[in-house]
């Protein structure tokens, strides 16, 4: 298990590679939500944190490099997983509190157009939830 924290900005390899949002989170407030800023210790004075499990199995059973590999591909995943994080709660005002039906028309344009430029056809999935995103208290 791994415990990343979105507030810190880390510099390494992937996180150039990837690219990295330019939001300071130590001065970064959410208009909507009030939630921020995310100064040290945020983890332990704000409710709810949001927890996330992602499996990554990589196998390169390549003698001599293959252990290297997997690390290095573990360390991309890694660095994409909390920029993803990064930009989900740096963009909070412009989610936050969208009908469930809007996120998913979302979800599919962004799927239709990730689709398109790689060439693929789009799987669409109906999804039945109209819940609205519920307010939680604010960090």
């Amino acid at each position: 298990m791994d415990t990343m924290d979105i507030a810190t900005d880390t510099r390494d390899y992937w996180s150039y590679i990837i690219g990295s949002s330019n939001i300071d989170f130590s001065q970064f407030q959410s208009s909507r939500t009030g939630r921020g800023p995310l100064l040290n210790g945020w983890q332990e004075r704000c409710d709810p944190v949001m927890t996330a499990y992602k499996l990554v199995t990589i196998d390169a059973p390549y003698w001599g490099f293959g252990s290297r590999l997997e690390q290095a591909l573990l360390a991309g995943e890694r660095a994409l997983f909390l920029e993803s994080h990064r930009n989900c709660f740096g963009w909070i005002d412009e989610w936050f509190g969208l009908p469930m039906e809007m996120m998913r028309e979302l979800e599919k344009e962004s799927d239709s157009s990730l689709n398109k430029k790689l060439g693929r056809t789009s799987v669409v999935e109906n999804e039945e939830e109209s819940e609205d995103i519920r307010t939680v208290p604010t960090c």
